[in-house]
């Protein structure tokens, strides 16, 4: 361990949005020495696609409500390997909740519950939140844990109904930016979301300094707004999986082409999403499906079956005649998502913000020919280099870019174009998107607020690029 990493002592990691934590934890543990002074804290949430399971084991999803409320116990390990998530520890409030779904009332009530629309449950998990909080349900938390030279990194909001923040803290606080800056300063459907938004801006703001994760305009001037010049552009944390990338799965690619009747396949791993809260850029991809299908190019679409705008993308496929064209899959754990990835032939991710999210990395590892939004030209400094894959923003760039694959297999076959894309994809990770990367911006921070942190000198926003461009990363 070099000696600069011994600025931090311990590092305290909270919540677990997207797994960031988990992979962080990982990280600062394996490349810089730097342990965790407890497991990572969490304060809920229990969605699958943010348990450590979802990245490390292999297994078949039960249904989509599972998803959301997962019952780890049906999977093999799964305990094992969410073991380093800690609850945080319940309050009266939890336990009164507890006590609630035991009742008969709730038996009774439950099966009106699950008929409720989704954004009406969620309404209503918020006003009872804020009654609770009124009542002064958040104990303060950071007193155990600050000392100088320990570090708490805070991920996304779910703690925002359980504890609140001090103000003036001896240790080291540091958001972890993935997409709550832009969602804290976006329009509200309600007062109470406006509430729980300038709720979170004011605790948010008590951090010393953000790692910010999504580097697209929209993003980077939230952070700014947040926290000043008091950021830095980090890679998503994530540990390479050995077994990529996966051999096609030929029984499994000849049954999708079936279901499809296509020549090739298209994956369209991202959420169903186009509102103007929550934008993934789907509209495009429907568009483009539709186009090339018109051209009399013979693609299927593999589609997985989540986003708050999927039943509207089920009413487009029928309307336009699409539907048979279009297998629909459960979502899937990392493992299983990326052998899938190799039975297709392109992926298709967002298309509404520049940025590189956590789908681009799974695909850009299994080598698939990638077609997503890509980064401006502030994203590009910031980290050092364009993303390796092919960039489209509207329905016809998409057309125009998958047709280019898809011509490129018929000429030099389908074998050595997902080799050659292979190679290419994961020569750029292991250069400026790898864990190596991640934990040299980070022992620079904890550096710089161990000596800055009074004094709030500026912090190289850029740093990554910095990294990259002078190839200081260790080998």
């Amino acid at each position: 361990m070099e000696d600069s990493a011994r600025t931090v002592h311990h590092v305290t990691h909270l919540g677990n949005t997207a797994n960031n934590a988990y992979y962080n934890m990982v990280t600062l543990e394996a490349e810089l020495g730097i342990p965790s002074s407890t497991k990572i804290i969490e304060f809920g949430l229990i969605h699958a696609i943010s348990a450590p399971a979802w990245e490390e084991l292999d297994f078949e999803v039960p249904s989509l409500e599972w998803v959301d409320t997962p019952s780890w116990k049906d999977v093999a390990d799964a305990d094992t390997a969410n073991s380093v998530l800690l609850q945080f520890p319940a309050s009266w409030v939890v336990k009164i909740r507890a006590a609630f779904k035991e009742s008969l009332l709730w038996k009774g009530l439950r099966p009106i519950w699950r008929k409720t629309k989704a954004l009406t449950r969620r309404r209503i998990r918020i006003a009872v939140g804020l009654v609770l909080l009124l009542g002064g349900a958040r104990p303060p938390l950071f007193r155990p844990l600050d000392k100088p030279g320990n570090a708490t990194i805070v991920y996304g909001s779910n703690f925002l109904l359980k504890v609140r923040f001090p103000r003036k803290t001896r240790a080291m606080v540091i958001a972890f930016e993935h997409g709550t800056a832009r969602w804290a300063l976006s329009g509200s459907a309600d007062w109470v979301e406006r509430f729980i938004k300038r709720l979170y801006r004011r605790e948010i703001r008590k951090c010393d300094f953000a790692l910010v994760t999504n580097i697209d305009p929209e993003s980077i001037d939230a952070v700014r707004q947040l926290w000043g010049d008091n950021w830095a552009a980090v890679p998503h944390p994530y540990i390479p999986n050995p077994d990529t990338p996966y051999l096609t799965d030929s029984e499994l690619r000849k049954e999708l082409l079936i279901s499809t009747e296509s020549d090739y396949l298209i994956f369209l791993g991202a959420s169903h999403n186009w509102s103007a809260l929550h934008d993934k850029g789907t509209y495009s991809c429907l568009e483009a499906f539709r186009k090339l299908r018109e051209k009399g190019i013979r693609v299927g679409l593999v589609t997985l079956d989540w986003g708050l705008q999927r039943t509207e993308s089920r009413t487009y496929f029928s309307e336009h005649g699409l539907s048979d064209y279009v297998e629909w899959l459960l979502p899937r754990p990392r493992r299983a998502l990326q052998r899938l990835g190799g039975a297709c032939d392109v992926s298709w991710n967002q298309f509404a913000y520049y940025g590189i999210g956590a789908f681009d990395l799974r695909m850009l590892e299994q080598g698939v020919p990638h077609v997503s939004r890509g980064l401006d030209s502030s994203g590009v400094d910031l980290l050092g280099s364009q993303v390796p894959w092919y960039a489209a923003a509207s329905a016809d760039e998409i057309v125009s870019q998958t047709s280019g694959v898809i011509s490129d297999m018929e000429e030099r076959g389908r074998d050595t174009v997902i080799s050659a894309h292979a190679k290419r994809y994961r020569e750029w990770l292991r250069e400026y998107h790898s864990p190596l990367v991640l934990a040299d911006i980070e022992k620079a921070v904890f550096d710089f607020l161990a000596i800055e942190k009074s004094r709030r000198v500026p912090f190289d926003n850029g740093y990554w690029g910095t990294v990259t461009r002078g190839r200081t990363v260790r080998q």
